[in-house]
């Protein structure tokens, strides 16, 4: 049983891991494509002549800045399927703030992620989307209705 368990623990892991591997590339092409092309000084790039460059280092940065939250999010919903996806993005961005590193990840594992993957259904138990996610069945017949009868005009005076 514990193999098993380590098995699908890695299963977890790695759904996280294939996620976040495309974050970090972009953020590691974005940053080094800046740093190669600003001019260099004793201190390192210069980036005040050139706001382009300056532009595309910061979007690196913040692809890097949401490395921990993508992998969190994926993570969680390795555990507990697309109800878990939300919560493990918000846990991760948590976690990644300085003043809660460890209240963030243990606040993420013990609140909705846990939550999410106890209270989902067995698979193959529900064939209706409705029985399955209600909420995600409602959207759906009201997002329908509008298909089927016209927009209103605008009431507008101009």
């Amino acid at each position: 049983m514990f193999p098993e368990i380590l098995r699908q623990h890695k299963s977890y892991l790695l759904t996280g891991v294939s996620y976040v591997v495309p974050v970090i590339a972009c953020g590691g092409i974005l940053t080094a494509t800046a740093i190669a092309f600003a001019p260099m000084t004793t201190r390192g790039p210069d980036f005040s002549g050139s706001p382009t460059l300056k532009l595309i280092a910061d979007v690196g940065a913040a692809a890097f800045a949401l490395a921990l939250p993508v992998l969190a999010g994926f993570i969680a919903q390795g555990v507990a399927g697309r109800p878990g996806l939300v919560p493990g993005l918000i846990g991760g961005f948590i976690a990644n703030q300085p003043f809660s590193v460890v209240v963030g990840g243990q606040a993420q594992e013990s609140g909705p992620v846990s939550s999410a993957r106890w209270s989902r259904p067995a698979r193959g138990t529900c064939r209706e989307p409705d029985q399955e996610a209600p909420v995600r069945g409602w959207c759906a017949r009201w997002c329908r209705s509008f298909s089927s009868r016209p927009f209103p005009a605008s009431s507008s005076a101009a």
